[in-house]
């Protein structure tokens, strides 16, 4: 009986082994036995053992004064980002130098900041809005995708790159010659 113990304690963690705990720069937690440069000890909480027999779980009633009720909800973390205007393939008839894209958000965060990416470079931020006027864009094609962003500038979600093209329709008027 002694040496059928003995594999189940050698497979246990030393209880003086360190944990270092560390979060990266997408917000993912990590937890390991080897140090990270980024990473802190975290206390390692000692093996307990389990009683044979335990008493029967009881929930507490659920009041205002509970810390559970107090806690605040768990923010959303699957954010979608995609375009409204302009789809991917588009040709824009322009007739203004103004070109509006609009992205759609799901769900929609109280507080955002929207950056539009034009050809691999960062085009405009705006706060709290899904509508975006450009002008001056020269006729051509480009390559676009939206950053949403909490409202301290931390990444939430991105969408996928569209490209579109710009046409300027131009209205020449005819000329009158004088009779």
């Amino acid at each position: 009986m002694k040496y059928c113990l003995l594999p189940l304690l050698l497979s246990l963690p030393a209880a003086a082994d360190p944990l270092y705990q560390r979060v990266d720069d997408s917000g993912v937690g990590h937890a390991s036995e080897r140090p990270h440069p980024d990473a802190k000890t975290a206390p390692v909480n000692p093996v307990v053992p389990v009683p044979d027999s335990l008493p029967p779980a009881t929930m507490p009633a659920a009041d205002d004064s509970s810390p559970m009720a107090a806690a605040p909800p768990l923010p959303i973390t699957n954010y979608q980002v995609s375009f409204g205007h302009p789809r991917d393939g588009d040709t824009l008839f322009e007739h203004q130098d103004r070109v509006r894209l609009t992205a759609l958000l799901d769900p929609l965060p109280e507080h955002y900041q929207l950056e539009l990416w034009l050809d691999g470079q960062a085009a405009v931020r705006v706060s709290n809005c899904t509508s975006l006027t450009l002008e001056n864009l020269a006729e051509e094609q480009y390559q676009a995708f939206f950053k949403l962003l909490d409202k301290d500038g931390k990444f939430l979600a991105e969408s996928s790159t569209i490209t579109f093209y710009l046409h300027r329709a131009r209205v020449e008027q005819a000329s009158q010659d004088a009779p």
